[in-house]
């Protein structure tokens, strides 16, 4: 669906607040942003608590400091997309593509490396091998915090005779703590609620 349980956001925003308070962040990358709620909230205290960003009805004014990236394959809009600067249409490999070869999610000629990478509820829509790759490819567009969110058991995402359009909502995949722990040299976990977040730090940033 294109929201998350309601235990994650403020563990999620405070993640990136830590990250932010540590050692800096000028970029997010927000996959799977769905309703767009993570970068609504991410510019109000990244930016907007900071008499930055305001925006018109259209686009973030350019006194905003943080560049917030959406990736969104599903095939509804929302108002909280405005708090983005840019929202790629397409799929995380389509986005990976671009940002490998024309950096074309980030605009940048120097390539499309962000301070904080979110991946929240969308690894387990792939089976597992592919959220494995996935979040390694992502890992490696993350120069400080990947934050994952997955749900803490499997769970469909809906009735078979109530599905959604989108074939991305499929819920395809039970990733454990173990797993994740696993596909990283640096990672804590949190149990919140029905959900686990991880977040996954670059081993260059110090303790």
């Amino acid at each position: 669906m294109p929201t998350s349980r309601p235990e994650l956001i403020k563990p999620v925003i405070d993640a990136v607040r830590e990250c932010q308070d540590k050692y800096g962040v000028e970029s997010v990358l927000d996959v799977g942003c769905g309703s767009g709620f993570y970068g609504a909230a991410l510019r109000q205290y990244l930016d907007f608590a900071h008499n930055r960003g305001f925006f018109d009805a259209e686009t973030v004014d350019d006194t905003a400091q943080i560049k917030i990236q959406g990736v969104e394959p599903g095939p509804y809009d929302n108002p909280n997309w405005q708090h983005y600067n840019d929202i790629f249409r397409g799929t995380i490999d389509d986005a990976l593509e671009g940002m490998a070869k024309e950096a074309r999610a980030l605009k940048s000629e120097s390539g499309a490396k962000f301070d904080v990478v979110l991946a929240c509820d969308m690894l387990e829509h792939m089976e597992q091998a592919e959220a494995e790759r996935v979040a390694k490819a992502l890992y490696e567009r993350t120069e400080k915090y990947l934050i994952i969110t997955t749900p803490s058991t499997f769970r469909e995402q809906w009735q078979p005779e109530k599905k959604w359009e989108d074939k991305h909502q499929e819920h395809k995949c039970f990733i454990s703590p173990a797993v994740i722990d696993s596909w990283f040299p640096r990672v804590r976990i949190h149990k919140l609620g029905s959900v686990y977040m991880a977040v996954v730090m670059q081993e260059h940033l110090p303790i």
